[in-house]
């Protein structure tokens, strides 16, 4: 009997280190929204997005120069566009720019700041083409306005060539077009050849606070964690109108958001970390059909706060990052590659030999997607899980086996 009893109480304290666990992250990351009003990304000496911006709701975001607007009918649903122009590697303001909207609507330029802001703009689908001395001319198409928020964009010009963004044609790229019969490969040598070692969870592996990401015109650019990860959600999880139209809560829909944010930061991590030679002049691509989706368009403040709070600072000022790995047992973790895709059809994914954290799990989707190799990662059965009720760290540790959130130290 005491047997049995000895048994119980193991079981029961490690359920009760779960929940902890599992409590301690959501706590960290509703307190981070609060801390990340604190930072302020610059480029070229000017500041992109300061605290008083998100406090604001960017009501304010643009000079007087670059604000606009728009009459519109009583009772019309609008939304609000801000934001700045700059070159692809962001260290530089361009206010000499035109953007030109809906084949010449709309003409806009911004303010000596490089900000513009529109305000009133009726919900729709909207085509941008910016255009400046000296560059080539970027398109941004298909840019889906569809609820009453603000959107925040960043219009990059090349010095290198024209680049074109069609939102209707690089959605859930991750996983999707690329041979992920080699990159299973990849990580199946990696296995074979790295043995876990049991680790303290105090002693999780530090990662950077930048990534180096290669731009679609080639160009190299250093970019903040954060801002990567506001890319990634803005290119890969649909808007949250979309959410609520198919019956998700606001609160739902964050915990979406930051399921996709930490998913996105983990394949960040594990391209830095493990398979460092896929880009040998950065870590990782915007290019949808490469890595995964980065897109500087239609970054909305639900993003954001849900991007933000995947980011802690503990009581002693070190800042963190949160990562999924994975943890065969509690004193052990390793890197993995969460792939995923768009929909499983309601097939369910499947198992991926010789690569434990991929296994067979049943899953329905919310809506129809874009289909996928359905590994890993549903990102339409993980957003139907979030309408349910499902947290953040529930979606991703139920698609990825014996994995667990690592709060990650940040350095230089």
């Amino acid at each position: 009997m005491k047997k049995y009893q000895k048994i119980s109480i193991v079981l029961l304290i490690c359920l009760l280190c779960s929940v902890v666990t599992c409590g301690y992250a959501e706590e960290a990351r509703m307190k981070s929204y609060e801390e990340s009003l604190e930072s302020v990304e610059y480029y070229g000496g000017a500041p992109v997005i300061t605290p008083e911006d998100k406090l604001d709701d960017y009501v304010h975001y643009a000079m007087e120069g670059g604000r606009y607007t728009l009459d519109v009918p009583e009772g019309e649903k609008t939304a609000n566009i801000v934001g700045v122009v700059m070159n692809t590697q962001r260290d530089m303001i361009i206010n000499n720019a035109t953007i030109t909207v809906n084949n010449g609507e709309l003409i806009l330029h911004p303010g000596e700041d490089g900000r513009i802001q529109i305000t009133n703009l009726p919900l729709g689908k909207y085509d941008f083409v910016v255009e400046a001395e000296g560059y080539y001319q970027s398109s941004y198409l298909n840019l889906k306005i569809d609820d009453e928020t603000t959107y925040l964009n960043w219009f990059e010009l090349s010095t290198r060539m024209e680049m074109v963004e069609d939102h209707d044609k690089i959605r859930h790229g991750c996983m999707l077009d690329v041979d992920t019969d080699e990159i299973i490969q990849n990580i199946q040598e990696y296995e074979e050849n790295h043995v876990i070692e049991p680790m303290a969870l105090s002693a999780a592996p530090k990662i950077k606070k930048t990534i180096k990401v290669v731009g679609k015109d080639g160009v190299v650019r250093t970019m903040e964690r954060a801002e990567y990860l506001y890319g990634v959600v803005a290119g890969e999880a649909e808007s949250a109108a979309t959410y609520k139209a198919n019956g998700l809560t606001s609160t739902q829909i964050w915990q979406y958001y930051c399921a996709q944010a930490e998913l996105a930061n983990t394949l960040a991590v594990y391209f830095q970390k493990v398979e460092t030679s896929k880009h040998s002049n950065g870590d990782i691509c915007a290019n949808s059909g490469c890595c995964q989706n980065y897109s500087t368009a239609n970054i909305t403040a639900e993003i954001q706060n849900a991007v933000d709070s995947i980011f802690y600072t503990k009581s002693s000022g070190t800042k963190t990052s949160q990562v999924l790995m994975y943890k065969p047992s509690t004193s052990s973790y390793n890197y993995m590659c969460p792939f995923f895709s768009s929909s499983c059809y309601g097939k369910g994914t499947v198992t991926v030999s010789g690569i434990p954290y991929l296994k067979a799990k049943s899953c329905s989707d919310l809506m129809t997607g874009y289909g996928g190799a359905r590994k890993g990662f549903c990102q339409n059965g993980g957003a139907k899980k979030a309408k349910n009720g499902s947290s953040c760290e529930a979606i991703l540790t139920y698609y990825y086996t014996d994995c667990d959130t690592e709060f990650c130290e940040m350095t230089a």
